[in-house]
C-alpha cells in the first residue's frame, strides 16, 4: 500500500480510495458502485496517483468520462 501522505495529496473529486494495487474511483451509473484501476506493479500505481489523482486529474480518462456523464448539462 502506498504511504499515508498520498491521500492528502489527492485532488481529484472522483477519487474514493486505494486497494491492493488498485485505485478506486466513482462509477457513472450507481451510487453504490465504483471503478477500479488495477496495476500490476506498485510503482505504476504510485505514479498514476501522483500524476493523475494528485495533479492532472483533468487529463484522466475516468475523470473526463465522469464529468461528461454527470455534468453534461452544465
Amino acid at each position: 500500500m502506498p504511504t499515508p501522505w498520498i491521500d492528502a495529496d489527492i485532488g481529484c473529486p472522483f477519487y474514493l480510495g486505494l486497494g491492493e494495487k488498485c485505485v478506486f474511483c466513482e462509477a457513472p451509473a450507481y451510487k453504490k458502485s465504483r471503478l477500479c484501476w488495477k496495476f500490476s506493479r506498485r510503482g505504476d500505481l504510485e505514479l498514476h496517483l501522483r500524476e493523475y489523482c494528485g495533479h492532472s486529474w483533468d487529463h484522466c480518462e475516468i475523470y473526463r468520462m465522469l464529468m461528461r456523464s454527470k455534468y453534461q448539462d452544465t
